[in-house]
C-alpha cells in the first residue's frame, strides 16, 4: 500500500508538515515510529500522558471523533491552508467538537474543488455535496 493511501493520527500529519516546513525531509511512516519510540504519541497516534504533561501539545485539543485540533485559529489556519484567505469571523470554536466554518467557506472551499482540474471525481463528489449542506447552514 502506498503511503499517501494511509490515513494517519492528526498529530503524526501535523507534524510531518512541520517538518517539511524546516526542510526535514522525512516520510510520514519514519515520522510515526520517531513520535512513538520517543513516547509523544502512544501506537493509536493519541499524545501520552509525558507529553501532554509537558505540554508538547497543548496548541491542540481532543474533539469528539478523536482527533486533535489546533486550539488558536491561527496555528488551525496553518494546519488547513485551504482556510487561510477567509477572515476569522467565518470560524467559530465549538467545545468538543473544534473549529467549525460557515456557508460561505463551506461554499468557497467547495468551488475550489470543482475548479481545480486536478481534482478527483471522489473531491467532486465530495464539493457537490458540502454544497447542498451549504444552503441548509442559512
Amino acid at each position: 500500500m502506498k503511503e499517501e493511501n494511509i490515513i494517519y493520527p492528526s498529530l503524526v500529519e501535523e507534524s510531518y508538515q512541520i517538518a517539511l516546513a524546516h526542510g526535514v525531509h522525512k516520510t510520514k511512516a519514519q515520522i510515526y515510529k520517531m513520535l512513538v519510540k520517543s513516547g509523544m504519541i502512544d501506537p493509536n497516534g493519541d499524545p501520552t500522558e509525558s507529553a501532554l504533561k509537558a505540554g508538547l501539545v497543548s496548541e491542540y485539543s481532543r474533539v469528539d471523533d478523536g482527533n486533535y485540533q489546533a486550539t488558536s485559529l491561527a496555528v488551525f489556519k496553518q494546519d488547513n491552508p485551504m482556510y487561510a484567505g477567509y477572515a476569522d469571523s467565518h470560524f467559530t470554536w465549538i467545545d468538543d467538537q473544534g473549529w467549525a466554518v460557515d456557508a460561505f467557506v463551506v461554499r468557497g472551499v467547495a468551488n475550489d474543488v470543482l475548479n481545480d482540474p486536478d481534482s478527483t471525481p471522489e473531491q467532486r463528489q465530495t464539493a457537490y455535496e458540502q454544497l447542498e449542506y451549504a444552503k441548509h447552514m442559512e
